[in-house]
């Protein structure tokens, strides 16, 4: 069942003199639109909130536990000034691991728009106070012509006994091994136009990989035909991803996958990660969109939608199973999905708050002791302080909408993502070539992510 709801009018100038805003809300079976709701663990500013009670405090994520702003380094180095083309038919991967090899400590490589061919993967370890930053996310492009599979092949075995590549779920093309203070930002990574091959049959079309990362950031980043977006893993503590997109073309999809992971969180000391403002195509959809593993624990994901999301817990409640994670203002589209694709649905102890379908979908299982507060169910309310803890309130109506940003404001954090606009080079950086200059152009005014880590819609292929 669909209702339109009234949002509100805005007066324009010029021909457009008027624009109604309608925004399409999903009421799902058996539920009904009351108006501001509250829950009774929070209230409507945090009056009833007990940190020390059964809602804990997720407010302690992402970079510097959310105690400071993510840093804009000055650019110190463009890849142009050390051989790159980016015309999409030169092999730029040894000047791209040039720049990042010798770009000094507290400083960016600017990459500016272009198509940057790489045909192998760029590999760093103990990397610190450093950003890769590309001039626009939809023109700054990484193009991978080949699987890492390909390149460098990993025979694996699944836990079923079949033989696979590890590529399937772990590595990326870029890749940090305990890196502090990095960031990659306003980029594309993008592979060929061929159809997922299936569950297990990667070819290593893999983006990002950061292990035993501290204090390090992904912002801005679109990933475009993966088959793995990105892996935070081994010990990855304290570190944001904000505004990445997720796309494919139209023959991508096999049946209804269209790759294995998005964003996956892996590991026993894996913790404290805010993943937010995110957005998976119908295309770019996953086996597992996003997907904890091990014992990981303490996680955000917040601020998403997909068009038939699975929240993916990979291990079993048990001794290596994840447990604690928030789940917060989660679009998951159809909602035939959720809890496919999964070890056990949810698992112990996870909170989810405003998760949004077109449909009813059924609650976490008593056993797992889950918080559910503004979930389409029809369940009935259960508000068990033993846990599990139900609360059905119609989730488009649910204040606050994101638990996480309204526990970080409660307590005084820094709720901007982004600080400023990411910073261009002062002046032009480039080098003169058959008598044309490269230069670095400042970025667009526009704003990709608000200061809540909410994606702004742009152009929505690279």
């Amino acid at each position: 069942m669909r209702k339109l709801r009234y949002i509100g009018v805005t007066k324009g100038s010029g021909p457009a003199a008027l624009a109604v805003l309608l925004l399409c809300v999903t009421v799902p079976h058996g539920q009904t639109q009351t108006g501001t709701v509250y829950s009774q663990l929070w209230g409507q500013k945090g009056e009833k909130w007990n940190a020390a009670g059964i809602l804990k405090d997720f407010s302690r994520v992402g970079y510097h536990a959310g105690d400071a702003a993510i840093p804009d380094y000055p650019v110190k180095l463009n890849v142009r000034d050390v051989g790159a083309k980016g015309d999409g038919i030169a092999d730029d991967t040894e000047p791209f691991r040039k720049a990042i090899q010798d770009c000094p400590a507290g400083g960016a490589v600017w990459v500016p728009n272009g198509t940057y061919k790489i045909s192998d993967w760029l590999q760093f370890k103990d990397k610190t106070d450093f950003a890769l930053r590309g001039e626009s996310r939809d023109k700054t492009i990484l193009w991978f012509p080949l699987g890492l599979e390909e390149i460098h092949p990993r025979s694996a075995q699944t836990s079923h006994g079949t033989t696979t590549t590890a590529w399937s779920w772990s590595g990326g093309y870029l890749w940090f091994e305990n890196p502090r203070e990095l960031g990659i930002e306003n980029l594309t990574f993008k592979y060929p136009d061929k159809q997922y091959p299936g569950h297990f049959l990667e070819r290593g079309y893999n983006g990002i990989n950061y292990k035993g990362a501290k204090d390090c950031w992904v912002r801005n980043v679109g990933f475009y035909n993966v088959d793995l977006g990105m892996n935070l893993d081994a010990g990855s503590v304290n570190n944001t991803v904000a505004g990445v997109f997720f796309d494919a073309y139209a023959g991508r999809r096999n049946g209804a996958e269209g790759s294995h992971h998005g964003i996956q969180v892996s590991g026993a000391t894996t913790k404290a990660n805010l993943i937010t403002g995110f957005e998976f195509t119908l295309y770019g959809s996953s086996i597992h969109e996003l997907t904890v593993d091990w014992t990981t624990s303490g996680n955000v994901f917040a601020t998403c939608k997909g068009a038939n999301m699975h929240l993916d817990h990979h291990k079993a409640p048990g001794p290596d199973g994840p447990f604690g994670n928030l789940w917060t203002d989660i679009d998951i589209g159809e909602g035939t999905a959720l809890w496919m694709n999964n070890a056990s649905g949810s698992n112990v102890d996870d909170v989810f708050w405003n998760i949004r379908a077109r449909r009813n979908v059924a609650a976490p299982a008593a056993n797992l002791k889950n918080i559910t507060v503004g979930f389409p169910t029809a369940q009935a309310a259960s508000l068990n302080t033993a846990r599990p803890w139900l609360e059905p309130l119609q989730p488009g109506d649910l204040s606050p909408q994101n638990l996480y940003l309204a526990q970080l404001g409660f307590r005084g954090g820094n709720t901007a993502v982004r600080s400023r606009p990411l910073a261009a080079p002062s002046r032009p950086v480039g080098r003169v070539e058959s008598g044309a200059v490269w230069y670095a152009y400042p970025l667009r005014k526009r704003t990709e992510v608000d200061a809540e880590g909410r994606r702004i819609p742009t152009e929505r292929r690279p």
